[in-house]
């Protein structure tokens, strides 16, 4: 019936209502607001992330701590997403396609002014949205860890077109920060292969120089997280 709306559907959009807003960190009094600020002290309005709407930017943010406290690779570090309330898939659901729109359009602005450390930050973006949405859909564990395995060996297209870019225009900082990517999704001999081509152009010293230097002045938040398997790619591997 045009125009109807089943009780369930209700429910969902209240529920999303409530969502977004406490993302939007909607508090009434002071003190409430400086615990949510510093609870996310990384709502900085001169990372890329922070001009998303709030809604999205909060998603974003949530998927990246998850990352971050897991000291696993990408195997794990979403582990637990499959028993989310169904409510709580579909709000994902529709979180995700919403920030695939807003990020597809700023990674290709960043292309167009080929910046390479914006797109792979983007692209990192797009990857994670891609794991979330993939880790949130039914599966046994046998058939989800397969089709992880699959899933992992489809996405390693996406990175060689940025590194064979930033190689070519000498910008390390990029290759830095895909290690970081390389040593979070396992791809091991990528990532020793990128480390040796950054070391062989520009040393040890300058590797952790810059890698500081990344971390003091980022330009996106999603870069903590490959800066910080970067530097325990560096760890590893002496």
């Amino acid at each position: 019936m045009k125009g109807y709306r089943s009780p369930s559907w209700f429910r969902i959009k209240g529920f999303l209502g409530k969502k977004q807003a406490q993302a939007q960190n909607v508090e009434p009094e002071a003190s409430k607001s400086a615990k949510v600020q510093q609870r996310q002290p990384d709502l900085q309005e001169d990372l890329l992330e922070a001009a998303l709407p709030p809604k999205i930017y909060a998603f974003l943010v949530e998927i990246l701590e998850r990352c971050m406290v897991s000291q696993s690779d990408v195997a794990t570090a979403l582990a637990g997403l499959e028993e989310s309330s169904i409510v709580d898939k579909l709000l994902g659901m529709m979180l995700v396609d919403e920030a695939y729109s807003e990020i597809a359009e700023r990674e290709a602005e960043s292309i167009e002014a080929m910046d390479f450390r914006q797109v792979l930050g983007w692209r990192t973006w797009h990857f994670l949205l891609a794991l979330y949405k993939h880790m949130i859909s039914p599966a046994e564990s046998m058939e989800r860890a397969n089709k992880l395995k699959r899933f992992l060996a489809s996405q390693s297209n996406m990175l060689g077109s940025i590194t064979t870019a930033a190689h070519q225009a000498g910008d390390w900082d990029t290759l830095l920060l895909a290690v970081g990517f390389c040593q979070w999704t396992g791809w091991r001999k990528w990532r020793k292969e990128l480390l040796q081509i950054v070391r062989d152009q520009i040393g040890e010293q300058a590797i952790l120089d810059r890698l500081q230097q990344m971390e003091q002045h980022p330009r996106l938040v999603v870069e903590r997280l490959l800066i910080q398997r970067s530097r325990q790619s560096i760890t590893n591997a002496r």
